[in-house]
This record gives C-alpha cells, sequence and structure tokens, in this order.
C-alpha cells in the first residue's frame, strides 16, 4: 500500500513525464507543415476556385490562386496552428483518397499533412469546400484558423485587422510549392447546338 509520501512522489512523476511529453509534441508540432488545395475544374455553370494553402507550425500561412501574381503571407497564433495540425494528427486520416457517401471523391480537394518523417495525403472528405456539411471533421478547425472565406473568389483568407498579409518569397524555411496549375486552365469549349 501507498503511504501519503510515495503518492505525491508518483503523482510528481506523473506530472513531469506529462510535461515532457507535452513539450515534446508542441516541438514536433512546431515543425508540421499542412497543405490544403483545391485543383481547377469547370462545371456545366462556373469554374471551381482553385488555390492553395500551407500553413507552417509557427503559424505561418502562405496562401496563392490561379489569379494571383504571387503568394501571400500572414501569421495566425502559434497555438491556433498547434491546435489544427494536432486534431488532423490525432484523427484516423490515413493516406490514401477514401470512399465517401457517393462514391469514390475526384480528388480536387486534396490535403498534404508532414510531421517529422510522417506523409499523408488524402481528400477532404468532399470534392469541393463548399459543401462544408461534407468536409472530413478532422479538417475543420485548419479551414478555420487560416480564416479561409467560401464567400470570397477562389476562397481567399477574411483576415481580421490585427493580421495583415504581404507577399510570400520562396526560401528553404518555408517550403512552399508553386502551383503546378499555373495558369488557369481554359473552359471547356462551349456546346454549339446544330440546326438540323
Amino acid at each position: 500500500m501507498l503511504t501519503s509520501k510515495h503518492r505525491a512522489t508518483l503523482l510528481k512523476l506523473l506530472a513531469a513525464s506529462a510535461f515532457v511529453w507535452v513539450a515534446f509534441k508542441i516541438q514536433a508540432y512546431s515543425n508540421a507543415h499542412v497543405t490544403l488545395m483545391q485543383t481547377p475544374c469547370y462545371s456545366d455553370f462556373a469554374r471551381c476556385p482553385s488555390f492553395q494553402y500551407d500553413l507552417f507550425g509557427d503559424g505561418t500561412v502562405v496562401y496563392q490562386n490561379v489569379d494571383l501574381s504571387d503568394p501571400v503571407t500572414y501569421r495566425i497564433s502559434r497555438l491556433e496552428a498547434i491546435h489544427a495540425i494536432w486534431r488532423i494528427d490525432v484523427s484516423a486520416i490515413r493516406n490514401g483518397y477514401w470512399e465517401g457517401a457517393g462514391g469514390i471523391h475526384t480528388p480536387s480537394c486534396i490535403v498534404h499533412f508532414r510531421l517529422a518523417r510522417r506523409f499523408v495525403e488524402n481528400v477532404c472528405g468532399t470534392p469541393h469546400l463548399g459543401e462544408t456539411d461534407r468536409i472530413e471533421p478532422a479538417f475543420i478547425p485548419l479551414i478555420k484558423v487560416l480564416r479561409l472565406d467560401t464567400k470570397n473568389s477562389d476562397y481567399a483568407p477574411t483576415l481580421p485587422d490585427h493580421i495583415n498579409a504581404q507577399a510570400f518569397v520562396f526560401s528553404s524555411k518555408y517550403p512552399v510549392d508553386p502551383l503546378f496549375w499555373k495558369p488557369s486552365p481554359p473552359p471547356p469549349p462551349e456546346q454549339v447546338s446544330s440546326p438540323y
């Protein structure tokens, strides 16, 4: 049977272990990198928004779309970034594309998750982020911290006054891939009805 002195010592050891584990996880998440992208497509009615967000564990966000000449960057709080990264890390997200309610989703909305040597690529749960009720729950905190606004064209962020966007300069510290689908693809040819 443990004495009160032994219990106190055990509680201190558990608290110290938890502190070390949390510090280790925060350090790991601070070096994580998440990419959220939607590739271009055309429907019968309109062009789908096409864009890419990169979130780094220190709170740096890079946003680009097919119509921007250069990417822009802004900072969110490190705590917000780590929370969004943690939600993806503890989810059941696996590498590959999962089957949705309507069959296999086309991978037009894609997430890349990089944490140390782990790399996961998957779809967002829906081909288009405008279908908010079908987004994979693990990605909802990510979308919120990015300030992604589905009401803006190309889903550009709507930033509060205390967050300023500026031009992004490509560097090794923030490895962001330029959009591979630039320039924007042309719309599909118009259907011409035959007069016969």
